[in-house]
């Protein structure tokens, strides 16, 4: 159990220096409103549901999710939809 409590916290403190690393790429490239739209709330959620899962003891199966929700957010950011 702590072992999946330790993965649980370094899996949110990858996706938070993500998501740093993200906002300090906008703000180099001078995009400082960025409009929350459809895709974005989607992949809000499908973060929520990572957390979730990790802290109901589920990571292994998180990976693939986290691998999904990198994807889209990349997409998201780089102005592709689907």
């Amino acid at each position: 159990m702590e072992a999946i409590k330790k993965q649980a916290i370094k899996l949110r403190e990858q996706v938070a220096k993500q998501q740093q690393a993200v906002l300090k790429h906008l703000l180099h490239l001078g995009i400082e409103n960025v409009a929350v739209d459809e895709s974005e709330i989607e992949c809000h959620q499908q973060l929520q549901n990572l957390y979730n899962s990790t802290r109901a003891a589920k990571a292994p199966s998180s990976f693939s999710l986290i691998e999904k929700v990198g994807r889209r957010l990349l997409q998201v950011w780089s102005g592709e939809s689907k």
